[in-house]
């Protein structure tokens, strides 16, 4: 069936480049189509369309895809700590040591069941060089400094909270679409791995020491 709903969709996207129903269509296509043929469906529609504030959202999605894929340099952001202080993702990247960014919020069960084998992994490896920074996507302040408080977790936090228009700073910049969220950033400021990979962090970071220490 699938060939099928593509053609038809594709039908009424081809028929309509100047109107709402092609990005319509484009939306119900793009789950079903790799980045490079959405954005070449993209260049298709009329430059109105293109500019329409939904579409200027795709188009900024599959650019922030483009730069989180494996290989590609961090990139860095700024945003205040606990305390108010500011830091940048580039005070722990690039100083020689592996950087795991955990996104997460305090009402997401999943981050919070994970936080126990994190502690574990960070007493197991920030000594040989990897450090955890914690970006809660929280909208609500006290909640997330109530979660903090009671996992007491052991690494840096800062909080993205939603900018003027609805969006997340951080989160954006790094296509997060839903939690818990890695970013795993090797000590040259290459990203390593995007996504949620509990199961392969160990192995990754473990690979990663080895070839520090065999000089790869």
């Amino acid at each position: 069936w699938k060939p099928a709903y593509l053609a038809m969709l594709d039908g009424f996207f081809n028929k309509n480049l100047n109107n709402p129903i092609g990005i319509r269509a484009l939306h119900h296509m793009d789950g079903y189509l790799s980045p490079d043929q959405v954005k070449a469906k993209i260049t298709q529609l009329s430059e109105p369309m293109r500019n329409t504030p939904d579409m200027q959202d795709m188009i900024q999605r599959f650019e922030a895809i483009e730069k989180t894929a494996e290989g590609k340099p961090f990139v860095d952001f700024t945003i205040e700590t606990e305390d108010g202080s500011k830091v940048s993702l580039s005070d722990y990247v690039g100083k020689g040591k592996y950087t795991l960014v955990d996104f997460w919020a305090s009402w997401c069960g999943s981050c919070r069941v994970s936080f126990p084998w994190m502690r574990e992994f960070y007493k197991k490896y920030h000594d040989k060089g990897v450090e955890i920074l914690g970006v809660s996507v929280d909208k609500d302040l006290k909640a997330w400094e109530k979660a903090l408080d009671a996992e007491k977790l052991p690494w840096l936090h800062v909080r993205d909270a939603k900018v003027p228009g609805g969006k997340h700073m951080v989160s954006d910049l790094y296509d997060v679409t839903g939690i818990p969220h890695f970013v795993l950033i090797d000590r040259e400021g290459k990203l390593v791995r995007c996504g949620y990979f509990e199961y392969e962090l160990e192995e990754l970071v473990d690979k990663l020491l080895m070839d520090k220490k065999t000089g790869k």
